[in-house]
């Protein structure tokens, strides 16, 4: 690519808000690492804060007025004089002349959903840094058409028909089972195929999938979850054939080496992000 055309898609990528690999590395700064470990998010959850609130702080730095050369750290000490402050609505300055601005520049390009996503992030920042913000709203564009999750059961049964199989009993499994995107990262890749090695050796026909819990319940109690029937008979199958192929393929025959449960066709694991975009 020619250095006009890297020079381009740099300035794409900041119009929509996306951050560039030239970007700084964030977690430098002691007020996100103070976030990510207060917050004790899950795994999916932390990816995606990080994600909104780099995309917030990139925008920043072209919009934001006074604050575009301000760090993380640097906003989270103005927030915290500024709710000290005597002066009238000081506390809302991020709100009024960043925050809100930054939404409005998204709502015409984003749905609902999404927005609140990027709003949830960065007042979980402020929030879990004890410098929270005052309560906003923003209204909807009235350009944007609301979005409902209506996909009906036989649309469902068909895309699990007419994927292959690695993919057909990822579907299984995670309908089943009701996994989200983090669980499902959680099951296959930290957990692995450690985790279901004995049922699979039993030849249950129930498999027991464990999860470390949401929010203040978070790795403190037990949580469970089952998977049983075509989803199970699905795993099977998909165990006996295309898994022992890409241990073959890529691990030398070794499967102590296949520590995921599910890989893809270049044999790496497959991940939840790429789950929902299949």
């Amino acid at each position: 690519m020619s250095k006009q055309g890297h020079k381009q898609t740099c300035l794409n990528l900041s119009v929509l808000g996306i951050q560039s690999k030239k970007e700084e590395n964030t977690m430098q700064y002691k007020t996100m690492v103070t976030w990510m470990d207060r917050g004790s998010f899950a795994s999916g959850t932390r990816v995606n804060y990080e994600s909104n609130l780099r995309n917030f702080l990139v925008w920043k730095r072209e919009n934001g007025g006074k604050f575009a050369d301000m760090t993380p750290d640097d906003l989270i000490e103005y927030q915290k004089k500024a709710r000290r402050s005597l002066e009238e609505d000081t506390e809302f300055e991020i709100i009024d002349e960043l925050v809100q601005p930054y939404i409005k520049s998204l709502q015409d390009r984003l749905r609902e959903g999404t927005l609140g996503s990027r709003i949830s992030a960065i007042n979980s920042f402020f929030k879990f840094n004890r410098a929270k913000l005052p309560e906003w709203t923003i209204g909807r564009s009235a350009g944007v058409p609301k979005v409902f999750g209506n996909l009906p059961f036989k649309d469902i049964r068909e895309v699990c028909s007419n994927s292959s199989s690695v993919y057909r009993t990822i579907f299984l499994c995670t309908y089943m089972a009701g996994m989200d995107r983090a669980l499902f990262n959680h099951w296959n890749i930290e957990l692995g195929y450690k985790s279901i090695e004995d049922d699979i050796k039993r030849g249950s026909k129930i498999i027991v999938i464990k999860s470390p819990g949401r929010k203040k319940f978070k790795n403190k109690l037990p949580f469970y979850t089952l998977i049983g029937g075509d989803a199970v008979d699905a795993l099977y199958k998909y165990l006996e054939n295309d898994r022992k192929m890409t241990i073959d393929r890529f691990f030398g025959g070794d499967p102590n080496k296949a520590t995921a449960i599910f890989y893809n066709q270049i044999g790496t694991p497959v991940t939840g992000k790429v789950l929902t975009e299949y």
